[in-house]
């Protein structure tokens, strides 16, 4: 199964897939939850670290 991540999904957001989880009888299917965790790496390369601090100058929050 692929599943589209969303544009500005945030950690600890849920994406339901309908009719795609446990089934409840032979006939009918309850929605699948996915439940985003975004992970930042724990080192960063010089470069990786500048094109951080670049997007991050973007942000308009």
């Amino acid at each position: 199964m692929q599943v589209k991540i969303p544009p500005g999904i945030q950690t600890d957001q849920k994406i339901r897939i309908p009719k795609q989880g446990y089934g409840r009888t032979k006939e009918t299917r309850g929605d699948l939850y996915i439940l985003i965790k975004i992970v930042n790496p724990k080192y960063l390369t010089t470069e990786q670290r500048r094109l951080y601090e670049k997007l991050k100058a973007t942000e308009t929050i």
